[in-house]
């Protein structure tokens, strides 16, 4: 029996990009089904999302997650397939981190390859059409990784740089982790590592960024702070989030233009 596709990347929805990678998995096995995760990834930005395929893959069935999100593209870093340790899940994308946060859920990798290079006189520059679609639907119906290219060493998989937390007694220093459409923050925290700090014990605390603090009342939903008022609260995946009530939490804070993924962000005790 073969297994759906979950599908994520970079391209957006105003381009056919997304829609040829669905016809290329189409036309190695017409009755896949594919599901589409997301496209709206900044583009670039593999830190959003590994983030969001990791938040993602909890509610997903036995599949092939196929993620792109590739600025290097065309490049030296590798092609992957990999099978993760848990059994039920495998992996297509590039060798760049974005596929790790959501592969270390499923127990890490059991077995993984470098995926071959397309024929001579491919183009380059679109390898989620002429690589890693046709790679994921193979996999999604065959199952056999071994097909797909050499083997490599799983400790060999480039992972994203680690972000160090740090926890002290009267303020909590981490980064943004993911902003959503609705302009929500999510945080390098998660709702529990707060709730067994010092600072969790406060109704509200200062959000720093940069050289601007805010203050910020602790809720468990949005309908508990007023209209335009920003809140801190647990999200649907557990992590610690900044938002605002009817409102883009992203716009207000962050330095410059606004906030953006990886910017420090600091939890201070009101003075």
């Amino acid at each position: 029996m073969s297994l759906p596709i979950t599908f994520l990347s970079d391209y957006g929805n105003a381009d056919e990009f997304a829609g040829v990678c669905r016809a290329v998995i189409a036309r190695v096995a017409p009755a896949l089904e594919v599901i589409d995760l997301t496209h709206a990834i900044a583009p670039f930005d593999i830190a959003a999302g590994a983030a969001a395929l990791a938040r993602a893959l909890p509610y997903c069935p036995s599949a092939v997650h196929l993620a792109v999100v590739d600025p290097g593209v065309g490049g030296a870093r590798r092609s992957l397939a990999i099978a993760a340790v848990e059994g039920r899940h495998l992996f297509v994308g590039p060798d760049n981190g974005l596929l790790v946060a959501a592969l270390e859920l499923c127990g890490g990798a059991a077995a993984a390859v470098a995926i071959k290079p397309p024929p001579p006189g491919t183009p380059v520059g679109f390898d989620g059409r002429d690589v890693f679609a046709p790679a994921a639907a193979h996999l999604a119906v065959a199952r056999d990784l071994q097909a797909l290219g050499d083997p490599i060493d799983p400790a060999t998989i480039v992972r994203l740089p680690v972000v160090v937390l740090r926890l002290e007694p009267d303020r909590i220093a981490t980064e943004v982790a993911s902003i959503d459409r609705f302009g929500n923050i999510a945080l390098k925290l998660s709702a529990a590592e707060l709730a067994a700090h010092p600072l969790g014990e406060l109704a509200e605390l200062v959000v720093c960024h940069g050289d601007q603090a805010r203050r910020v009342r602790r809720a468990r939903a949005f309908s508990e702070v007023s209209l335009g008022e920003p809140l801190l609260h647990a999200d649907s995946s557990g992590s610690a989030a900044i938002a605002i009530n009817q409102g883009r939490a992203a716009d207000h804070f962050g330095a410059g233009a606004g906030a953006k993924v990886g910017q420090p962000i600091t939890l201070e005790p009101p003075r």
